[in-house]
């Protein structure tokens, strides 16, 4: 689309200056400024006008089924192309007659967005359904309903099955032999088949065939595939979907608003940004779809700080966007970006430098994110929250400053946890198994998996103790460190992350678990592992 808008409109709406200053007080507070220090220094703002349309492609959808016979369904039709020809028409005339037209645009404009910025959502056209019929003679019969027996080929006879065309059977009195024994106990020749152990087939007279029992003798059988009626009718459900493509004017458009645009553009009918005005495309009669008008400021603005420093930002919205603005949060927050890495690099009093450092809301934040999750998710949460003042690559460095530092204020604590949660594990895995609990339990459990289940179960508790000793002895480093930042209830939440000494509390807890179970085969306890106890076995121990 290219279309202009109207002529701008210059604004100096001073709510809307008052809510763009709002924003940047908001992003200011807490990070070194006071909000009464931060002023519009000047603005050079219009109203901008630019345009949009959703387009809907109709899309026609055919669900053909084939009956027997000859049925007149629906509209009837000549041929295939006969019936393609009218549903062509009826798309071009759904877009053409202005009746039809409007039915269809109410599918976009009774929504609450007015289909703006729908796309990629197909929906289905209940105004337009229609069924086309069309018949034509059987392909198998070729339209006389019958066809050859399959059982005689139409040769009204089969085969006899008793004699199986060869006319003579087994003699029933002499079983084929031809001799028969006589009254006197002697052998004589049958008299039924004269000593040729064969007689003239009593189901065929001899003939070899009888008439065929499928067709009775017709030589014909129904046409299964159209029931003997010689005809197909074919059957086609016309449905119409409707394809939305959304389009806009990007030349009047600031950046910011071109990437919501983008990514998700219904999101600007759900917000005051923008002021959005939609009518029908009736310009054109090829084409079906909803012309929108987004109406909105947009400018150059400054601030000034403390009257000293000014920054620019491009403004747009009726909500006060801004965008383009210069990193200036990294200049306002430099001494405590400073007191931070050198609390990551460990040089001076860290705690203190921790303390100074978050005085600044950005620095604060990043040290509580980066004492409970990963560095990639707290760079990204920094930067989408103040990212208005601050680049991404600064949102990584400081998130990557603050982990280390809370790495180094909990370490000693960390390290401390580990090494009393391997005593406390040393103590669970003995009192198990060198003490007489498992011996209790082993005996009423007899399925061999059982036992490896509950062993795998006592090392995950092991592995759960060290893990909890280590974050509650690092616990009060943490919350000593970052306490101030939040209340008394989210301070008692404030868990650290246990970090390498996590994966050393698991390899520990290993090692401990395998000198216990070790210990019960040296000291002959009974409560040795079946699968250790095969282990050992194998490697010849």
């Amino acid at each position: 689309m290219n279309v202009p808008g109207p002529p701008f409109d210059k604004t100096e709406d001073p709510a809307l200056l008052g809510r763009a200053l709002k924003r940047v007080r908001a992003l200011c507070a807490g990070n070194g400024l006071k909000a009464d220090s931060i002023t519009v220094e000047s603005s050079a703002l219009e109203v901008r006008h630019a345009q949009a349309a959703t387009y809907l492609e109709l899309k026609p959808r055919q669900s053909e089924k084939r009956v027997n016979g000859k049925q007149s369904i629906g509209t009837v039709v000549q041929s295939k192309a006969d019936m393609q020809r009218r549903i062509d028409k009826t798309i071009l005339d759904s877009i053409g007659q202005p009746s039809k037209r409007s039915a269809l645009l109410k599918h976009l404009l009774d929504r609450d967005d007015s289909g703006f910025g729908l796309k990629q959502k197909s929906f289905a056209i209940s105004d337009i359904s229609e069924d086309y019929s069309w018949s034509e003679n059987c392909t198998t019969c070729h339209g006389q309903g019958k066809t050859a027996c399959p059982r005689c080929n139409g040769l009204r006879q089969e085969k006899c099955p008793q004699c199986h065309g060869a006319t003579t059977i087994t003699c029933p009195a002499c079983r084929g032999s031809g001799q028969i024994t006589g009254a006197n106990g002697q052998m004589q020749t049958c008299t039924k088949c004269q000593g040729r152990g064969q007689i003239r087939c009593t189901l065929c007279h001899g003939t070899g065939k009888i008439t065929c029992r499928q067709c009775k003798g017709t030589g014909y059988a129904i046409c299964t595939s159209c029931g003997g009626t010689g005809w197909h009718t074919h059957v086609v459900h016309l449905s119409v979907q409707a394809d939305p493509h959304f389009e806009f004017d990007r030349k009047h458009l600031p950046k910011g608003l071109i990437e919501t645009l983008d990514r998700a553009p219904q999101k600007l009918t759900e917000s005051e940004t923008v002021k959005i005005s939609s009518a029908p495309i009736e310009d054109d009669p090829n084409t079906l779809g909803v012309l929108y008008d987004l109406k909105f400021p947009a400018g150059e603005i400054s601030f000034s700080l403390k009257g000293k420093k000014t920054i620019k930002a491009n403004l747009y919205g009726y909500d006060a966007q801004l965008s383009d603005m210069s990193p200036f949060l990294e200049k306002i927050t430099a001494p405590g970006l400073a007191r931070l890495q050198a609390a990551a690099q460990g040089k001076g009093n860290v705690s203190e430098n921790i303390r100074l450092a978050s005085k600044y809301r950005l620095i604060g934040q990043a040290l509580l994110m980066g004492a409970q999750k990963s560095v990639r998710e707290t760079a990204a949460a920094l930067h989408q929250k103040f990212g208005l003042g601050l680049q991404a690559k600064t949102a990584k460095v400081i998130a990557k400053n603050a982990d280390q530092a809370m790495a180094l204020i909990t370490r000693k604590p960390r390290y401390t946890g580990l090494a009393l949660g391997l005593v406390l594990v040393a103590a669970f895995y003995g009192s198990y198994y060198l003490g007489p609990l498992r011996g209790l339990i082993a005996p009423h459990i007899p399925d061999e998996n059982l036992h490896i289940l509950i062993d795998l179960i006592i090392i995950f508790i092991g592995g759960t103790i060290t893990t909890l000793s280590i974050q509650l002895t690092a616990k009060r480093a943490l919350q000593n460190a970052l306490g101030h930042l939040v209340n008394a209830n989210q301070k008692k939440k404030l868990m650290p992350k246990t970090r390498s000494s996590g994966w050393w509390g698991y390899a520990g807890g290993a090692i401990v678990y395998l000198i216990m179970i070790e210990l019960t085969v040296h000291i002959g306890a009974s409560a040795t592992p079946h699968w250790y106890t095969a282990l050992r076995g194998i490697l010849g121990l």
